[in-house]
């Protein structure tokens, strides 16, 4: 099976897309928002951190698009926290 999608490093055209859409109302009840406006991008990706891992702790965090592999399209996001970009210590 070919894949339909794939993660991009987030863009600010992502951010604006989802921030467009975060007024759909199975969103709004799902994820717990209020919707964005369009100068709100802060709010959106302290918000998105929050909500998708509330519980992780510190660490570095990391947000991607998931993007449709036909049209090149962001259709969500994947937020990775506690990254360790430092070599291992042995």
């Amino acid at each position: 099976m070919e894949p339909k999608v794939y993660l991009s490093p987030i863009e600010d055209s992502h951010i604006i897309e989802y921030m467009r859409r975060s007024d759909d109302p199975e969103l709004m009840s799902t994820m717990w928002w209020r919707p964005f406006g369009p100068d709100e991008k802060e709010r959106f990706l302290s918000t998105a951190e929050v909500l998708t891992l509330p519980y992780c702790g510190n660490g570095n965090t990391t947000m991607f698009s998931v993007m449709t592999i036909e049209g090149d399209r962001p259709i969500g996001y994947v937020t990775l926290k506690g990254i360790k970009c430092s070599k291992l210590e042995h």
